[in-house]
């Protein structure tokens, strides 16, 4: 059966774990999948394809709502632009004892981006956290391109809630699959030149 939408999920992982009386937990369920495909899980790194970037220079130094993790900052002055430099929160300070015509830095402090020296005009780019599955954004992104990553990550859970550690296991096994086919589909699309593309959640 097609798992496109967040229907076809909830009724995928009920037939895949013959567990209709888990039914109502079926939000819970994704949201825990959906934090461990961000974050990460045991072993299972969190998942990060171009998919997933993009780039904004409105709203800051407060970060997007949807910020998951920088890849660069760039800033034109002058006409030129330069990549700022990232350091450790705890590294901004002894950072900026140099000139600030020879080195620009940045860091990430809560929901904020700070930058030394100040600077007024900089574009962020970034990896993206997708609308949330739920009964009114009933698809996204990732649900698209790899949805087997959200039903493992449903099963990984439902397994957990219910004690079953070798379903558990498995769905965690196939949930990890599930993640590198899309992270190797992403690299051979980036090394062919056709990146895949984000489309509307």
């Amino acid at each position: 059966m097609p798992v496109s939408t967040y229907a076809e999920l909830g009724t995928a992982v009920t037939l895949m774990s013959n567990r209709a009386d888990l039914a109502t937990n079926i939000d819970t369920y994704i949201a825990l999948a959906e934090e461990a495909i961000y974050n990460g899980i045991g072993d299972i790194r969190p998942l990060r394809v171009m998919g997933m970037v993009t780039s904004t220079s409105a709203g800051l130094p407060t970060l997007p709502s949807d910020f998951l993790e920088a890849i660069r900052l760039t800033t034109t002055q002058s006409g030129l632009t330069s990549v700022v430099t990232y350091v450790p929160p705890q590294n901004l300070s002894s950072a900026s004892n140099g000139s600030a015509a020879q080195a620009l830095y940045f860091t990430v402090v809560g929901d904020q981006i700070e930058t030394w020296p100040t600077i007024s005009s900089y574009t962020l780019h970034y990896y993206k956290r997708f609308a949330a599955l739920s009964g009114s954004a009933t698809t996204n992104w990732i649900l698209t391109n790899a949805p087997g990553i959200y039903l493992n990550g449903c099963l990984m859970f439902l397994y957990k809630n219910t004690r079953d550690q070798g379903g558990e296991q498995m769905a965690m096994r196939d949930f990890a699959t599930s993640i590198a086919a899309l992270k190797n589909r992403d690299y051979a699309a980036i090394t062919k030149g056709s990146i895949l593309q984000v489309r509307a959640n």
